[in-house]
């Protein structure tokens, strides 16, 4: 066999939870991949959330052997400068093949034999084009997930179903269709359901095509376990069902290591469980946007509580950023922004301990004692109404982790002699082990 290695991007577990719950749980697919693999750990420099350490910046890190400072990308959706090479870039040269799929912030640049982008990288395009069947539901459900038209929806799932029915695991996914059934009856139709389901059958789709093009070098990215420790941590109800699936995904990565010479895989970094707290994002970003009354082009959401505000001049740009900066929720400032070229980022930036209700009449006292890190002012009765009409475009994301900057690292049949590796070295061990003789 040629030189074959995987990396299995398994983004932000917490491998002290998951040792405990597979054992607990006896998740025998999972037991064995901790097993079976050598161990290092990874760090980061990078130390704060919302800015560095997040995963569209530390897998570009690794994806680029660059750190954040020499990168420079700190959000999600943002171009990579065309003279910092990725790793599938720098092995295209030396004609060794890759099948990436859905990089974080991830760029095709030279055709690579397979390229499915991260669904929230809103310009790249699948390649062959024929996988972008596959790219509607997610994409479209990135661009709409807190108020998406179900037939629109509907629409993209039949599509993205019936090319994974022409795929030779298709039938396998349908032997575990079953257990998928029994959890959804217990736990109940949930996000973290959906996003295990949509990483399972990645991963079978994943599988058909790096056997169909015998490509060398094969990345996947999958965020499952990290949202469900993001918003799920606090509900030991659904441990049992978060291990079920975790251990499929450990039985499709033990079948992909059997096709493979060496496997990497690694969280990036990690999360703590933290106490629960809330956090406010639009119901409909565009709706909230026009609300403004501000002239603007178009507007692209990030995955939780804010996005980017394109304008077709200076003048609208800073007409926007006035208003964004002064804006008022029940006496506070709550938005964040940070200026670009031509556009803006936005980001909705109030904690809470508890929902508040927008319906409350002189609900300000209690709306205070729920706040989290930001002191409020009493407001005027007209901030008070603009306040109730804004909260009643909003919604709350719960969060149960954050992030750390320590992760882990599995391997086999590559030679890491560090026992502790930067996150961006990892670029290094991938070019060493494919060019080094």
């Amino acid at each position: 066999m040629k030189k074959k290695l995987l990396l299995i991007e398994l983004n932000e577990f917490n491998l002290k939870f998951l040792k405990k719950g597979s054992k607990k749980y006896k998740c025998k697919n999972l037991l064995y991949l901790l097993k079976n693999l050598k161990y290092c750990r990874t760090f980061t420099k990078d130390k704060t959330q919302d800015y560095n350490l997040d995963p569209w910046v530390q897998w570009v890190s690794i994806h680029t052997g660059k750190n954040s400072t020499k990168h420079k990308i700190k959000r999600h959706g943002e171009i990579l400068n065309k003279k910092i090479e990725q790793i599938w870039d720098v092995l295209s040269k030396y004609k060794i093949s890759s099948c990436v799929w859905s990089p974080p912030n991830g760029v095709l640049r030279k055709k690579i034999k397979i390229f499915f982008p991260d669904p929230w990288s809103f310009k790249q395009i699948a390649y062959p084009k024929y996988l972008n069947n596959y790219l509607f539901l997610p994409r479209y459900y990135a661009n709409n997930y807190t108020d998406f038209k179900f037939i629109t929806l509907l629409k993209y799932f039949f599509l993205f179903i019936f090319n994974f029915a022409f795929t030779i695991y298709f039938k396998s996914f349908l032997k575990f269709v079953p257990n998928v059934m029994m959890i959804l009856f217990k736990s109940g139709l949930s996000n973290f359901s959906l996003f295990f389901i949509f990483d399972i059958i990645n991963l079978y789709i994943f599988k058909h095509y790096l056997e169909k093009k015998k490509t060398n070098f094969n990345l996947i990215f999958l965020n499952s376990l990290a949202h469900f420790q993001h918003n799920n941590w606090d509900k030991p109800e659904l441990e049992k069902f978060y291990f079920e699936y975790t251990d499929k995904i450990a039985a499709i990565i033990l079948e992909l290591k059997s096709l493979h010479n060496a496997i990497i895989l690694t969280n990036g970094f990690s999360q703590k469980k933290i106490n629960k707290k809330f956090i406010i994002r639009n119901k409909n970003p565009e709706k909230f946007i026009k609300f403004l009354n501000f002239k603007y082009q178009k507007v692209q959401p990030n995955m939780t509580n804010g996005g980017m505000i394109f304008f077709n001049s200076d003048v609208d740009k800073f007409v926007a950023l006035n208003k964004l900066k002064n804006l008022r929720l029940f006496g506070c400032k709550f938005i964040k922004t940070e200026i670009k070229k031509k556009s803006i980022y936005y980001e909705l930036d109030l904690k809470f301990k508890k929902k508040i209700d927008h319906n409350i009449k002189n609900s300000f006292n209690s709306i205070k004692s729920y706040v989290i890190d930001k002191p409020l002012k009493l407001p005027s009765k007209t901030d008070f109404e603009q306040s109730r009409k804004i909260s009643k475009m909003l919604s709350f994301l719960k969060t149960t982790s954050r992030h750390t900057s320590n992760g882990d690292l599995f391997f086999y049949g590559i030679n890491i002699k560090k026992k502790n590796i930067e996150n961006h070295q990892i670029f290094s061990q991938i070019k060493s082990y494919f060019l080094n003789k």
